[in-house]
């Protein structure tokens, strides 16, 4: 049940319908591991399925090429599926650059080997046949990448880039591109080499509010015909923090409790079993895990953190905590813990821990495995 992305989805599918020119036609989400991107996107590529357009969806993994994908896959597919309607071939009139394309016209050029500069050559190509097919049929192609925080930076995000400044930008063809990752892809799509992508809108994904997370755990016991105790509801909801991993967890492991009792209504105590359980889960599973992962440094840095508990810290509490005298000698263990995505810079100054609860276990000598307290209202967003 996907819960307080109706603004997003509503915003996202007007601007597919509208066309190339309006200005969230091509964007990008991102937020913390958990907050529900892959989710979203997934729910974008199926609305729009069902509206008759075709999709293409991708993930960037280490050793994976994706402009390889799409032009060896998914790109020769839409292609087919699009001129086959009319039974005919790909419009003849498409021009294709010739050698090197408009693309490897930018500085990463140089570093690119014959073998790729061919497949920039055939992405332009066949980008620009897929637009044409799609405007003469009065239809529209979405091509998603999530952890697009993860992309090639040395070829395929700067031949992307250029590709589709030139076929949804220059030439107006219905090519649309959603991508979604971690809060670093704000920074990885920028530079001279990607100006289309760094002028893209980049939403952020934060924590759900309240009504939202209710309708999260009420919608799929709903639909089987269990019915939710308003206490319960309440618990796992002020439990949940909004965080969207832990509304799943939580509810499946309340479930599962009233299930093994043999209920038919989710009730108090199966929620507070459930609660139990779910912390167990995210302190074996996800936080103990991620915290022996880093240098003895990092964790002394997470333990002077853990003191907020989950509310984030200044960057001036941390330094006399840490026994430091200035902030610029514990400034690379925060650039460090960022870069690992275990915690999240909150302004100015402040950090908070990426992961709900992870301070209230901390402080709690690794007892506890959720939020304390609910999150501010700030980062839950509203529903």
């Amino acid at each position: 049940m996907l819960a307080g992305r109706d603004q997003q989805l509503h915003d996202a599918l007007a601007a597919l319908e509208a066309g190339p020119r309006h200005p969230l036609f091509s964007h990008a989400y991102h937020g913390d591991r958990g907050c529900g991107k892959t989710v979203l996107l997934d729910a974008l590529a199926a609305r729009s399925r069902a509206r008759g357009w075709h999709t293409v969806e991708l993930a960037c993994r280490a050793g994976t090429g994706l402009v390889e994908a799409l032009v060896e896959l998914h790109l020769p597919t839409v292609l087919r599926a699009l001129t086959r309607r009319r039974g005919r071939r790909a419009s003849s009139e498409v021009r294709a650059s010739v050698g090197i394309p408009s693309v490897a016209q930018v500085s990463a050029a140089a570093r690119w080997d014959a073998a790729e500069r061919g497949r920039g050559v055939e992405l332009e190509r066949l980008l620009g046949e897929v637009g044409a097919a799609a405007a003469r049929e009065r239809t529209r192609v979405l091509i998603t990448v999530d952890e697009l925080h993860a992309i090639d930076r040395r070829f395929d995000l700067p031949t992307l880039a250029g590709t589709l400044q030139l076929v949804t930008q220059r030439r107006g063809l219905p090519v649309a591109f959603v991508g979604a990752g971690l809060p670093e892809v704000v920074h990885v799509l920028s530079g001279p080499d990607v100006t289309f992508l760094e002028r893209l809108r980049k939403f952020e994904l934060g924590h759900l509010g309240t009504d939202a997370t209710r309708y999260a755990l009420l919608a799929p016991a709903q639909a089987a015909g269990v019915t939710f105790d308003l206490d319960a509801l309440e618990r796992l909801t002020e439990a949940s923090a909004g965080y969207p991993y832990y509304v799943q967890l939580l509810g499946w492991e309340t479930w599962a409790a009233a299930a093994a009792a043999g209920a038919t209504r989710l009730q108090d105590v199966h929620a507070r079993r459930g609660v139990q359980a779910a912390a167990r889960v995210v302190a074996e599973q996800v936080l103990a895990p991620r915290f022996r992962r880093l240098a003895p440094r990092e964790q002394a840095y997470l333990r002077a953190m853990a003191v907020d508990g989950d509310a984030g810290s200044t960057t001036a509490d941390l330094v006399a905590r840490l026994g430091a005298t200035r902030a610029s000698d514990v400034s690379y263990l925060r650039d460090r813990l960022l870069a690992k995505h275990v915690i999240r810079a909150e302004g100015r100054g402040r950090v908070a821990f990426a992961v709900p609860g992870m301070g209230a276990w901390l402080a709690s000598g690794g007892r506890a495995g959720l939020p304390a307290a609910p999150v501010s209202r700030r980062r839950r967003g509203e529903d």
